[in-house]
């Protein structure tokens, strides 16, 4: 599936949710231009973390394994310039990953800008967090 960089427009990947595979390629050299978002990815203090819609659901990659994204099972928090992202089963395993933030706002012209758009963790808790939203993303 062609999942998108959340932070290098010119970049795209294909994503494997069974394997975590993730290959980037040129948005303009290859042929995923032609094919529908299915997701973004980011790098969160090395991390990769994947958001993506899979058979209906939404899913976040994260350390290792694929994980439900509800708000039930995923938890954002910011303390300072310090961000956390928590995912959860439910049962006992979890994974989470802590990461320097940037805010860019004062440095960006566009008159819309938020703090999520500089955040990935932040974009996908806020995504979460709004139904009508989360029940559009990355449909066919």
């Amino acid at each position: 599936m062609r999942v998108d960089s959340f932070d290098r427009h010119q970049i795209v990947a294909f994503f494997d949710p069974q394997t975590g595979s993730l290959r980037e390629v040129d948005r303009e050299r290859s042929d995923a231009g032609r094919l529908p978002v299915r997701g973004h990815y980011g790098r969160l203090d090395g991390a990769i973390a994947v958001f993506y819609r899979f058979e209906g659901d939404l899913f976040v990659w994260l350390r290792g394994r694929s994980w439900r994204a509800t708000t039930s099972f995923l938890k954002w928090r910011r303390d300072g310039a310090k961000s956390q992202l928590v995912v959860s089963d439910g049962g006992g395993a979890k994974a989470a990953v802590a990461y320097e933030t940037e805010s860019g706002i004062e440095h960006d012209p566009t008159p819309f800008v938020e703090d999520e758009d500089f955040d990935f963790g932040l974009y996908v808790s806020n995504v979460l967090n709004d139904e009508e939203r989360s029940s559009r993303i990355y449909q066919e």
